[in-house]
């Protein structure tokens, strides 16, 4: 049955009031938990639950006090004792740390200054409002002041990952931030400074070789130079701020929380929305071969997301106007479902790639593909709910993971659309 223009409006109009409630009454119940005080660790079915937001608190306090006192950053139990103070009365049942690298420390300063809960809101507002500038303005260049546009905002803002990032408090919004900065960067062909931008990527190191490899594909010597002179600068800054003893002591600290059995529940390999986290799920482990397993598709993925910026980005562009921002938002998906480390919050990320396959999809062919492409983009402030809610049983009886699924769908359709039957160059037809 086909929908007459008005009642498409109308549809289109009544999804959108759908989402605005939904988002005042999702982030509403945050405001709930913090009146009752319950926001950051409370009692659930016995077990304690506590929000990230308490390791980045704890990350500032020791990031402030780390040369003066002469602190261990790193030590677990001088990081369990913080946090467990941080709980109170909620009693912890295992030690909570802090892996995260040193220039997240530092990074984190500013709001180590203020009450937790203010520190928490303008972390998360700080974050927000970096994510939303990342990801709206190409929709607003494409729409402008129209409905087209307040519904991508009100699509973004309520999506779960971003309510999920928030509720945390943590640290994907300003991730997004630097991912976005950079492949705008890159577009202008200001290599030197989209190198000097993967500064921003130094707080989840895991996206990072990715995110290089595409910088020296496309920018060479200049952006391998802005990079070479971020990492100088985040070591220089993080010894300065931290001491050397604190800065040579992350890699350690990754390596064992890899390896240990108490820190990889802190990590949470099962809960992972990837292929390690569905490997997981289908071995009942986080053993080695799986994390063997999952660093050499990583490393292969991360080789193809480079060839993708080679040949088939140079096609691409003779035959849509789109065609960075199409193989851009493909770059992200790969590097999220196939890297090491992706969770749930982190497909913030994906969240970008959506808006932008949007966006593309305007000046794409009207084929079947691209309308089921399109279906799952609109559908995903729906969807991600329904599937964080259906996610205990998906991942029992199906043993998957129900966000890596969904992007794996789109990810199909987006290579489908945009690589794999791309529409031809019109031959200009001959005169007469």
């Amino acid at each position: 049955m086909q929908l007459s223009i008005d009642n498409r409006r109308r549809l289109w109009f009544a999804y959108f009031v759908a989402l605005i409630c939904w988002s005042c009454s999702s982030f509403y119940l945050v405001s709930t938990w913090a009146s009752e005080g319950t926001l950051f660790a409370r009692n659930v079915d016995g077990k304690p639950c506590v929000l990230d937001y308490l390791l980045f608190y704890e990350d500032e306090y020791l990031a402030i006090n780390a040369k003066s006192q002469h602190l261990n950053i790193y030590d677990p139990d001088t990081q369990a004792a913080g946090i467990a103070k941080l709980m109170a009365p909620v009693v912890p049942t295992t030690k909570f740390y802090s892996h995260y690298p040193p220039m997240l420390f530092v990074l984190s300063i500013p709001f180590g200054f203020m009450p937790m809960i203010w520190s928490y809101l303008c972390w998360n507002l700080a974050g927000l409002m970096a994510f939303m500038f990342s990801v709206l303005p190409l929709a607003y260049r494409k729409y402008g002041k129209t409905f087209p546009f307040f519904m991508i905002a009100a699509s973004v803002i309520t999506c779960f990952p971003v309510w999920n990032c928030f509720e945390l408090g943590q640290s994907s919004f300003f991730l997004v931030g630097g991912i976005a900065l950079f492949f705008a960067l890159l577009k202008r062909e200001k290599y030197f400074l989209a190198g000097l931008s993967t500064f921003l990527l130094m707080i989840k190191v895991q996206y990072l070789p990715v995110i290089l490899f595409i910088g020296i594909i496309l920018g060479r010597v200049k952006f391998t130079g802005g990079a070479i002179l971020a990492g100088l600068g985040a070591v220089g800054i993080s010894i300065l701020t931290l001491g050397w003893d604190n800065v040579i002591e992350w890699p350690k600290i990754v390596m064992h929380g890899e390896t240990s059995d108490v820190n990889r529940l802190l990590i949470a390999p099962h809960m992972m929305q990837n292929v390690r986290g569905i490997l997981n799920l289908l071995t009942g482990d986080d053993s080695s071969a799986v994390r063997l397993i999952s660093a050499g598709v990583c490393i292969i993925t991360t080789l193809y997301i480079g060839y993708l910026w080679t040949a088939p980005y140079k096609r691409l562009r003779s035959t849509t106007k789109y065609a960075y921002e199409a193989i851009s938002a493909i770059s992200m998906m790969i590097m999220l479902v196939f890297n090491i480390h992706t969770h749930a919050h982190d497909y913030c990320v994906f969240v970008c790639s959506c808006v932008w396959l949007y966006v593309a999809l305007t000046d794409a062919p009207k084929t079947k593909f691209a309308k089921n492409l399109r279906f799952l983009l609109v559908g995903f402030p729906f969807f991600g709910w329904l599937l964080f809610v259906l996610e205990p049983m998906i991942q029992h009886f199906l043993k998957l993971q129900p966000f890596a699924v969904f992007l794996a769908a789109v990810l199909a359709l987006s290579l489908k659309v945009w690589l794999f039957s791309p529409p031809k160059v019109q031959e200009p037809q001959p005169e007469g």
